[in-house]
């Protein structure tokens, strides 16, 4: 007996069928997309225009890593047929921080922002010590 998912494929056991489903619809949320057979808005889609509303301007990514410090991890997505770049960071004080963006570019700016990126590590400029047997290590790059 063969169970369906309601992308329409197959499956063998009732419950990796439903598991799909629950997956895919997890990816859909997350993603803001959904599949070319599912063409109805999910509940949770209606809700966010309503959302953006009421939050129009997006927190800027500089005072969000001045107050939160530089990501550990930042996530960017693309859908670049919906034109929408997600851009997810999580900062060292538990923050989470996500914002959406309407070019690549964009994303990728603040994604440098949210992890430090205008920050420069002074040691980068200094020329390398060298080490207690005297062998200055060379340059290789």
């Amino acid at each position: 007996m063969a169970f369906q998912s309601k992308d329409g494929k197959s499956f063998g056991s009732k419950f990796v069928a439903k598991r799909r489903d629950s997956e895919h619809d997890k990816a859909a949320q997350v993603m803001g997309a959904t599949s070319p057979a599912e063409n109805k808005p999910a509940p949770a889609m209606e809700q966010e225009p309503a959302e953006q509303e009421q939050n129009p301007m997006q927190e800027d990514p500089k005072q969000v890593a001045a107050q939160h410090g530089p990501a550990n991890t930042v996530h960017i997505a693309h859908d670049h047929k919906a034109k929408k770049h997600h851009v997810i960071s999580t900062h060292a004080d538990g923050h989470v921080h996500e914002s959406e963006h309407a070019s690549a570019k964009e994303a990728h700016d603040a994604a440098s922002a949210l992890a430090g990126g205008e920050q420069q590590p002074a040691e980068a400029s200094a020329a390398p010590a060298p080490e207690a047997d005297g062998f200055s290590m060379p340059k290789l790059a």
